[in-house]
C-alpha cells in the first residue's frame, strides 16, 4: 500500500508546478508509477518537487555543435559562431562512420567503438541491450519562487581540426543549487516490464557537479541479506543458494574499460587517453526472476557513493537477461564520486576529432563545458538535420523563466559560478 501512496503522490504533484514538462503525460506517470521507493534524501526531495522536469533523449533530442563549410568546422557568417543540429535526425542504424557526428554512435543501445565513451546512453550500459533511462532536473529557486534560469552565452570552444583557432559556439551555465537524477531502468522481456535498478543523481555546487547514486543494496554482504530477508525458504532453492555462495566469495576478476581511439598528434592525445580505467569485475550468477522483481520492486533504494560492492568493485555486473543490474554492465570502471563520474562528463564540448585525426567525424561532442551531456535549452523545432545558425531557445522555458540568455545585470555570480 505504501508503494501505491507514493505513486499516486507523485502524479498529482507532476500535474502541478511550472507545467512545463516536454515527455508527454501519459509517459509520465508511467515512468512515475515504476519508481521504487527511495530513502530520504536529494534524491527524494526531487521526485517530490512538482517543479522538477522530466526528460528523455526522444523529448529533448540529442542537440550538439556543428559549423559551416566543407568539413563543418568554420562560424557562420551570419552570426559569427557555430550552429546547432540534432543527431537524432542525423544518424541511421547503418550509418557511414563518416556521418557520425561527435560522441554519437550508429545504434543507440550498442557499443559503438568509435564513439565511446559519449554514446548517449546512461554511463556503463554502452554495452547493455536491456535498458532505459529517463532525467529529472529541478532549479533552485530564487527569493519569489520562480526558478533562477539555466542562462545561455557564447563561449570559445577549441576547433575542430586543431585546438587553436578556437571557434565561437554557445555555452550554458547551470544556477548552483540545480540537481539532476537518472532512473535506470532494467528491462524483463519476458513479462515485458521495466524495473529501476539505479538512481543516478548530480548536485550542482560552487566549483563541481558533486555525485549520488541509489541501489537496493551497496555490497554483496547487503544482497545477502537483502535475498534472505526476501526468501525465508532461499536454503532450499539451488540457484539462490549459488547467488549467496557467490555474494560471499570475495574473489572477483581484474579487468580493463577502454576507449578504442587512437590519439591525435595535433591535439596532444594519445591512444586511450578519452577512457581507460581498470577494475575488479564481479560477474554475478542467476538469480529466479521472481526473486530479482521483488528486490527491484519493493525495496527502499539506499543511497551508495563511496560504498564498494566487493573490493576494488564499484557494482556487479552479469550476462544474464534480467538481473539487479543490466546485462553486461560496466558499472564496476564508474566509480560514484565527482572524478569517476568526470571522465566521461569532461569531454563535452570537445571536438570530434581530438581523440582520432581520421575518424572523419564532424562537430563538438554535445552538452556544456560543466559536463552535463544530456541537456539543452534549444526549441526542438528548430534543430535540423544540418547545422542551424539561427537556433532558437525553447520558447515554453523561456516564458516560465527555465531558461535565458545570460544577463549580468540579472544573473549574478554568487548563483551562476563558472566550474573551471
Amino acid at each position: 500500500m505504501k508503494r501505491i501512496i507514493t505513486t499516486c503522490l507523485l502524479m498529482g504533484l507532476s500535474s502541478l508546478g511550472y507545467g512545463q514538462q516536454i515527455m508527454p503525460a501519459a509517459k509520465i506517470k508511467l515512468v512515475e508509477a515504476h519508481l521504487p521507493q527511495v530513502e530520504p534524501g536529494i534524491v527524494k526531495d526531487v521526485l517530490e518537487d512538482p517543479t522538477g522536469i522530466w526528460y528523455d533523449r526522444e523529448s529533448i533530442g540529442v542537440a550538439y555543435q556543428l559549423g559551416a563549410g566543407a568539413s563543418h568546422d568554420l562560424e557562420f557568417r551570419a552570426t559569427g559562431r557555430l550552429g546547432i543540429a540534432n543527431a537524432m535526425l542525423n544518424v541511421t542504424t547503418d550509418a557511414p562512420e563518416s556521418q557520425k557526428p561527435a560522441g554519437f554512435g550508429g545504434n543507440l543501445n550498442v557499443l559503438d567503438n568509435s564513439s565511446y565513451p559519449w554514446n548517449p546512453v546512461p554511463g556503463g550500459t554502452h554495452r547493455s541491450p536491456n535498458v532505459s533511462s529517463v532525467k529529472r532536473f529541478r532549479l533552485p529557486k530564487q527569493p519569489n519562487g520562480r526558478p533562477w534560469p539555466v542562462v545561455v552565452h557564447e563561449a570559445e570552444l577549441e576547433g575542430l581540426l586543431r585546438p587553436t583557432p578556437t571557434v565561437t559556439g554557445l555555452d550554458w551555465i547551470f544556477p548552483i543549487g540545480t540537481v539532476f537524477i537518472e532512473p535506470i531502468t532494467v528491462n524483463d522481456d519476458v513479462e515485458k516490464q521495466h524495473y529501476v535498478c539505479i538512481i543516478r543523481s548530480r548536485l550542482r555546487t560552487r566549483d563541481y557537479w558533486a555525485v549520488e547514486s541509489m541501489a537496493p543494496a551497496r555490497t554483496a554482504q547487503e544482497m545477502e541479506a537483502l535475498v534472505k530477508k526476501l526468501d525465508p525458504e532461499w536454503a532450499s532453492h539451488y540457484e539462490v543458494v549459488q547467488f549467496i555462495r557467490h555474494l560471499r566469495d570475495p574473489s572477483t576478476a581484474p579487468g580493463r574499460l577502454t576507449d578504442n581511439t587512437p590519439g591525435n598528434r595535433a591535439f596532444g592525445t594519445r591512444r586511450g587517453d578519452a577512457f581507460s580505467v581498470s577494475a575488479q569485475v564481479d560477474k554475478l550468477p542467476a538469480l529466479p526472476r521472481e526473486l530479482v522483481s521483488k528486490i527491484l520492486d519493493t525495496v527502499v533504494f539506499k543511497e551508495s557513493a563511496g560504498y564498494e560492492w566487493k573490493l576494488g568493485c564499484n557494482a556487479p555486473t552479469t550476462d544474464e537477461e534480467f538481473h539487479i543490474v543490466p546485462k553486461n554492465y560496466d558499472g564496476a570502471f564508474i566509480p560514484i564520486d565527482s572524478t569517476g563520474c568526470a571522465r566521461c562528463h569532461s569531454g563535452a564540448q570537445i571536438s570530434a576529432r581530438r581523440h582520432s585525426a581520421v575518424n572523419q567525424k564532424y562537430g563538438w561532442v554535445r552538452g556544456n563545458k560543466e559536463g552535463i551531456l544530456s541537456w539543452h535549452p534549444f526549441d526542438p523545432k528548430s534543430l535540423t538535420r544540418e547545422a542551424n545558425p539561427e537556433v532558437r531557445l525553447r520558447q515554453s522555458w523561456v516564458d516560465a523563466g527555465i531558461v535565458a540568455y545570460y544577463d549580468p545585470q540579472k544573473h549574478p555570480a554568487s548563483v551562476y559560478h563558472p566550474i573551471k
